[in-house]
């Protein structure tokens, strides 16, 4: 089954975290959160970025981690790490956060014509992950990706061709690196991937070339100015993921 999850015109505008940019300095309070999507989606974006963990009550949160500060605690040492974290319930989550944590089953149910690009950022969601894709039959909505391989991997082994799949590349020149040299060697397309996600100081012609000559789209995260904007639209660059949700607006209507 071909999945129509990538069915808008080129390049398509996606929303990171629903559009943090537009929170400023109460970014890690404000993204992730269904207001957050609702903005975006009265801006008019059909496609949202988002990032999913697991809770010790069997909930799939939307919520970004990262490995020892997240969220409202960024400057924090005392924050729990995505690991320690997981053992948390989502009330207590809340309350430790002081503020909203969607479900994704929530996000589902209050977005049913909104397509979302979901992160894994456990091992230990990938399969409440694919439960709530299949209790929603939200298999043509989702774009799975992880920094991980083994992760998408086995969302696929989960959820079959029904669902589009893609890997981030990652930030670190090592890891690009090394990432870049499977790109080349064409193992992405072979393992059944749709797309991959660059960060924008990785993108170059080549890069988009060699990616789109494998069949593979190229998803740009996250360029915030005009001038970075830009030149992903003019390197041909399939998709733009944006904290700054206006103006990449802006600048895909002007090039239109």
């Amino acid at each position: 089954m071909k999945s129509a999850f990538w069915d808008a015109k080129r390049p398509v505008a996606i929303a990171h975290r629903g559009g943090a940019g537009l929170y400023n300095l109460d970014r890690h309070r404000r993204e992730n959160t269904l207001k957050a999507f609702q903005a975006a989606t009265r801006l008019g974006y059909g496609y949202l970025e988002l990032d999913v963990t697991s809770t010790r009550d069997n909930k799939v949160i939307v919520l970004h981690v990262t490995t020892d500060r997240f969220e409202a605690m960024l400057y924090k040492r005392s924050a729990p790490s995505a690991k320690r974290m997981q053992n948390l319930t989502h009330s207590e989550l809340k309350t430790l956060l002081g503020r909203d944590i969607p479900t994704l089953g929530e996000i589902f149910q209050k977005f049913p014509d909104t397509k979302f690009l979901i992160d894994s950022k456990t091992d230990e969601v990938v399969e409440p992950l694919a439960t709530e894709v299949i209790k929603a039959k939200a298999y043509s909505r989702v774009f799975l990706n992880s920094f991980y391989l083994h992760r998408v991997i086995r969302l696929q082994k989960l959820l079959g061709d029904k669902v589009t799949y893609g890997l981030v590349i990652g930030r670190y020149p090592r890891v690009v690196n090394r990432k870049l040299k499977s790109l080349k060697n064409g193992e992405y397309a072979h393992a059944g991937l749709t797309a991959v996600v660059i960060p924008s100081r990785f993108m170059e012609k080549r890069l988009v070339s060699l990616a789109h000559k494998q069949g593979l789209k190229v998803i740009v995260w996250t360029p915030n100015t005009r001038n970075v904007m830009e030149r992903a639209i003019g390197l041909g660059v399939d998709a733009i993921v944006s904290d700054n949700i206006e103006l990449l607006k802006e600048v895909i209507n002007a090039k239109k």
